[in-house]
C-alpha cells in the first residue's frame, strides 16, 4: 500500500555547504530570509506525506551557514541563532 511502508523520513537541513552527496542549499542565506522553495526535501517530505499520511518526519542539519554562528564557525556559540534557524 505503500511502497516500503516507511514509517519515518529523515532529511537534511541544508546549510549552503558541502556536507554529504553535494551542496544543499539553505532555506535561510540570511537572518532574516526564509525560502522554503530550496532543494529538493520539501518535495520530497510532501511526496511522503502523500502517501504515508502518519510518517514521521525529522530534519538533520549537518552544516550552518555563517550568520548562525555570529560568523564565529561555532553554531552552537550563539544558540538564539541556531535555534532561529532550525
Amino acid at each position: 500500500n505503500f511502497g516500503a511502508s516507511l514509517q519515518i523520513l529523515k532529511v537534511e537541513i541544508g546549510g549552503d555547504s558541502q556536507s554529504t552527496d553535494g551542496t544543499e542549499s539553505s532555506h535561510m542565506h540570511d537572518s532574516s530570509t526564509v525560502n522554503l522553495h530550496t532543494g529538493y526535501e520539501w518535495w520530497l517530505m510532501k511526496e511522503a506525506k502523500k502517501r504515508n499520511p502518519n510518517i514521521k518526519l525529522y530534519g538533520l542539519a549537518w552544516a550552518f551557514p555563517s550568520w548562525v554562528g555570529n560568523s564565529s564557525g561555532d553554531p552552537f556559540k550563539f544558540p538564539e541563532l541556531t535555534a532561529r534557524y532550525l
